[in-house]
């Protein structure tokens, strides 16, 4: 919808919309309007992610994440939105993708380190939580001793600027 193809209909409509008010902010009218869109599209999302509370809350955050994090990439995609909504729009949904990338870092961490049955599960997950925070360590890789083993954090690129969410395989 926020490609250009469909932008010169979003300004005939509020074009319209405007002659009917007596307007004449064009703009102004058209980032309310988009916003609301937003706040719609937003709605929704979240609508459908209580749905989905039922099959785990783990599942819930990663579905929030991607959506967040689509719309984010979507809206940046598009020079004239992006000075139409402003930075503060854009930040709002990079935040939330951000947000939801972490709590699903700690469900999905919480439950695997549960299912190894370490004692130390809540300091390993403070500190892989707190290096996260600082934005990980210079090397690809990291072991970590669990109730089975030792176990080997894979990083990758993550919605929150290329700081890991781990893969992490058995040694």
């Amino acid at each position: 919808l926020f490609t250009t193809s469909y932008e010169l209909t979003l300004r005939r409509a509020v074009v319209l919309q405007q002659n009917e008010r007596g307007e004449n902010s064009e703009e102004c009218e058209l980032s309310r309007t988009i916003n609301h869109m937003l706040t719609s599209l937003e709605r929704r999302v979240n609508e459908a992610a209580t749905h989905m509370n039922s099959k785990g809350q783990t599942l819930s955050s990663l579905f929030l994440m991607n959506n967040y994090w689509y719309i984010h990439a979507t809206l940046s995609q598009n020079e004239k939105l992006c000075s139409l909504l402003g930075d503060e729009c854009l930040d709002r949904y990079r935040e939330k993708a951000n947000i939801y990338a972490h709590k699903y870092q700690r469900e999905a961490w919480t439950a695997l380190l549960e299912y190894l049955g370490t004692e130390q599960n809540e300091e390993m997950m403070d500190k892989y939580m707190q290096e996260e925070k600082n934005g990980g360590n210079d090397d690809n890789k990291q072991s970590r001793r669990g109730g089975g083993g030792t176990w080997t954090m894979l990083r990758s690129h993550s919605v929150n600027g290329g700081k890991s969410n781990g893969a992490c395989k058995k040694n």
